[in-house]
């Protein structure tokens, strides 16, 4: 009885298959809006990644392999430097850093890049980047919604304005004489 042996379909990525330079060391936090949710609910991170295929297999083992993640996506095109986006959606919350560097870590494996020659950008500070570790993220990424709000809320808003030639809206700062004059005037 002669058997013919078919090859093994194997599905997934394995340690070292997006080596060689696929995958950009530098992520960026935060950069994006989120596409499933308000922005102080959702961190966006995201990756560079120099392949087409090469960012749906990244795709793909992220939104498979964490529960923690809310959703993954590819760009529908190149970027400008020809690279694709993979973006990850997370909740902000208490975990969300340490979920971000978990994830650094697992790509290690892929990409057989080391741990600490990751980096990170923050919002639009291209020019200010930092290592990819908790503590740095902490310095920078609010993990609280209420933060986030309070970080950025008005700063957008204000940007919207002035691009509509609107007067932005300044907000007297939270002082104790100025309370009680908003108290007497009932606004609070």
């Amino acid at each position: 009885m002669n058997k013919s042996h078919k090859p093994l379909l194997r599905e997934g990525l394995e340690q070292g298959d997006l080596n060689r330079g696929l995958v950009e060391k530098t992520i960026q936090v935060d950069r994006f809006k989120s596409k499933i949710g308000r922005d102080e609910d959702v961190v966006v991170a995201n990756f560079l990644v120099n392949d087409k295929q090469a960012a749906k297999d990244l795709m793909g083992f992220i939104e498979r392999g964490y529960d923690f993640v809310i959703d993954s996506d590819l760009s529908p095109g190149e970027n400008p430097e020809g690279q694709y986006e993979v973006f990850i959606e997370f909740d902000r919350n208490e975990n969300v850093l340490e979920n971000i560097v978990k994830i650094i870590e697992d790509v290690c494996n892929l990409t057989e890049n080391q741990k600490d020659e990751w980096k990170f950008t923050y919002r639009n500070q291209f020019d200010k980047i930092m290592p990819l570790t908790v503590e740095a993220l902490v310095s920078v990424v609010p993990t609280d919604p209420s933060v986030y709000l309070e970080r950025y809320e008005d700063k957008e808003l204000d940007k919207i304005r002035d691009l509509a030639g609107l007067p932005t809206k300044n907000k007297a700062p939270e002082t104790e004489d100025l309370n009680t004059l908003r108290a007497q005037a009932g606004i609070i």
